[in-house]
């Protein structure tokens, strides 16, 4: 009987030792939590007594637990967010790189294009000296025909003039001349022939008046009123 009754007062002691030390924990929990607390709320004090001890733990805690609810509730609306916007980068990384090809692509016909342009330049250059080259040889075979015409050698100016229309068939001076000289030499129906070509090119092209004008200065008398009764007027 006296073992049992010290054994129940030992249980009874370990029983109120364990319940000391839970409050204890309880006070220190309540500290730091009013510690964490006065962080916001400097004002708030640690109350005296168990019941309002352990009330304020309970409390505090259960602020806690809805404080981790949102929190997590906010962490998994952020992840949300974090995958939205990877998915919106991703999207517009691939359509960046789609841009990008274009891009390239462009690049490269305008590149392609402006190859193209360069030789198209040369090749306008060259032909450019080339009609040049032609039109001097041109004025070459006018100028003697004008000469022989001059000097009444009709038969070889008409052949100077047929040689500088080969070359360029679109001057209307040579037709003139060569009209003219196939009239001084006789020949009415060429000479018709070459004198309305003449007038149709300078009609067609626009060529100056003026200039056709001061190459025929020297051509006077019926031999000028026949060749311009053919000109436009």
């Amino acid at each position: 009987m006296e073992e049992e009754l010290n054994r129940l007062r030992r249980k009874n002691d370990e029983l109120e030792a364990e319940n000391t030390r839970q409050k204890d924990d309880l006070r220190v929990v309540a500290e730091l939590l009013v510690r964490l607390r006065q962080l916001v709320s400097p004002s708030q004090q640690l109350p005296t007594r168990d019941d309002d001890i352990e009330s304020l733990v309970s409390s505090q805690i259960g602020e806690l637990h809805d404080g981790l609810t949102n929190s997590e509730k906010a962490r998994i609306e952020l992840e949300e967010e974090r995958d939205r916007l990877r998915t919106e980068l991703k999207y517009l990384h691939e359509r960046a790189q789609i841009s990008l090809q274009t891009l390239e692509q462009a690049q490269k016909q305008l590149a392609e294009t402006r190859a193209r342009l360069e030789q198209l330049q040369r090749d306008v250059a060259a032909l450019r000296q080339v009609v040049e080259h032609v039109e001097r040889m041109a004025d070459g075979n006018f100028g003697r025909g004008v000469d022989q015409l001059r000097k009444r050698e009709y038969g070889v100016a008409v052949e100077s003039m047929t040689a500088a229309i080969r070359l360029t068939p679109w001057d209307a001076r040579f037709y003139y001349f060569r009209g003219l000289a196939h009239y001084k030499h006789g020949k009415l129906k060429e000479a018709e022939e070459d004198v309305k070509k003449g007038a149709a090119l300078e009609r067609e092209r626009g060529s100056s008046g003026a200039a056709i004008s001061k190459a025929l200065e020297f051509i006077q008398g019926a031999d000028r009123q026949w060749l311009e009764s053919f000109r436009p007027k």
